[in-house]
């Protein structure tokens, strides 16, 4: 299944979503209630503001990945460790960005049940992404990946 790589399954995520929320009424699933009585315009507002960070985030990491001239692609192996920019915070920004940004889709639907799908999300991303990229960091970088491993946080 590696044609299933984050992009896709964030697109599936994010179709699923949107689908709660046009069955919610039907399903009697509740909304997200973040903010009893908010609009529907102040949702829009605060998931775009989620999205538009998760942008930066995931545009920061990508220009990390260009300066370092290594594969962004989660199945390829690493040419370099890149530890500097944002990576000096976070092991997986793009990964976070994504999740955050799936956050941003799920309060823009207000669906609560769109949470549960950014858990998912987040879950088969730590899980099987993550775990695939670290393993092959590791294998390629052991000493360098374990040090920074022990200084960078996985997510934040």
């Amino acid at each position: 299944m590696r044609w299933l790589i984050p992009p896709v399954l964030w697109f599936l995520c994010a179709g699923l979503i949107f689908g709660l929320a046009r069955l919610a009424p039907a399903l009697g699933l509740p909304d997200l209630a973040l903010a009893p009585g908010a609009s529907a315009r102040t949702m829009l507002v605060a998931g775009l503001a989620l999205i538009a960070l998760a942008g930066l985030l995931k545009l920061l990491a990508a220009y990390e990945f260009r300066r370092a001239r290594t594969t962004i692609h989660p199945f390829h192996d690493p040419d370099h460790l890149i530890t500097r920019g944002v990576f000096a915070r976070s092991r997986n920004p793009i990964y976070l960005g994504l999740v955050i940004s799936l956050a941003g889709v799920a309060v823009i639907a207000n669906t609560a049940w769109g949470l549960a799908v950014v858990a998912l999300f987040w879950l088969v991303c730590d899980r099987w992404y993550v775990a695939v990229e670290e393993a092959a960091a590791r294998r390629r970088f052991p000493a360098d990946f374990d040090a920074y491993c022990a200084r960078v946080r996985r997510w934040i």
